[in-house]
């Protein structure tokens, strides 16, 4: 275990740079001068910039230097643990990632347990009444999760939750150890409308992968034993069924992160999704790069996880 655990993490190593490189060059080729930026606090006015004055800045942050000077300086020092400052606040990049980073771990983690929660059930009733008048209703609203954007879903779940109820999220965010009821009450929206897409996928995986299982010798051998349906189902083809439903799921952190990015926007949470939004507006190169960096790293570690989870799932399943 402990051998495969270090290889996948070794073979981790080169996507994180391919990510890191193509964002590193990409951003510089955003159009935009950062040193006007930097100059104006970020309003990009028009100002009119001395030689002098724009060697002196371009060497403080350290633009004066060829690309790939630049990009291997910063790489190392990621590797370190030093992710740079901000080009505005001047602020170490890494404190403001690590003060922000728990509204996404958060948002995820309820996003994904809202998904499980709708999604097993409702695939597994959809399996177990194949072609029935539960079947099809799942399917079509499983087909229709997938179709709808998560930002109409969004926005239109704000509109008719405030005209119909007068219910509406929180506009200030705060942390679960200052005021969890406000916490829960700003995260459970956007958790459960990113959750709508996930579940959508999730269930139709759970009832295809289940209803294969269902064929499978062993469970006609549990029928054949006496045990019940319910039994049949739940304990001997279930676990076996969700270990594709488990790969999909960390397949799907990705999209889950990617839209927070969106979630953060409209709910106003400050995550690092709108770390990134803000950075790339303002040219913040290193703020960018370690949101990022981090997203990248989460993706890759959750991966890992889901291998590791196959195991728990399928004893029969060992890694050297």
């Amino acid at each position: 275990m402990v051998a495969y655990v270090s290889r996948r993490l070794l073979a981790s190593i080169p996507v994180v740079i391919l990510v890191t490189a193509v964002l590193f060059f990409m951003m510089r080729l955003l159009p935009g001068d950062v040193v006007q930026l930097i100059m104006t606090g970020g309003q990009g006015t028009a100002v009119v910039i001395s030689d002098e004055d724009r060697a002196r800045v371009e060497k403080e942050v350290g633009l004066d230097r060829p690309l790939v000077i630049q990009y291997g300086d910063w790489l190392w020092k990621a590797a370190q643990g030093d992710l740079g400052r901000s080009f505005h606040s001047k602020k170490p990049v890494a404190n403001e990632i690590v003060r922000r980073l728990p509204v996404n771990i958060e948002l995820a983690i309820f996003a994904i347990v809202f998904s499980l929660l709708i999604a097993v059930p409702a695939g597994v009733i959809a399996a177990v009444d194949q072609d029935g008048p539960i079947d099809y209703p799942v399917r079509f609203l499983a087909i229709l999760g997938l179709a709808i954007p998560s930002f109409w879903l969004a926005i239109i779940g704000i509109t008719l939750a405030a005209i119909w109820f007068g219910v509406t999220p929180p506009v200030r965010y705060a942390s679960p150890a200052r005021d969890l009821s406000v916490n829960l009450r700003i995260m459970f929206w956007p958790a459960l409308i990113l959750a709508v897409s996930l579940a959508a996928t999730v269930t139709r995986m759970i009832r295809a992968s289940l209803l294969e299982t269902l064929r499978q010798d062993y469970v006609r051998t549990a029928r054949a034993k006496g045990l019940t349906g319910r039994r049949v189902v739940l304990h001997h083809a279930l676990r076996n069924a969700l270990i594709p439903a488990v790969t999909l799921v960390g397949a799907q952190v990705s999209a889950v992160l990617s839209g927070s990015v969106v979630m953060e926007q409209i709910f106003l949470l400050p995550g690092l999704g709108r770390l990134a939004i803000e950075s790339i507006n303002g040219r913040d190169y290193f703020m960018l790069q370690g949101a990022v960096l981090v997203f990248a790293l989460i993706v890759i570690v959750t991966n890992l996880l889901v291998d590791l989870t196959y195991s728990v799932l399928d004893p029969r399943i060992r890694y050297t």
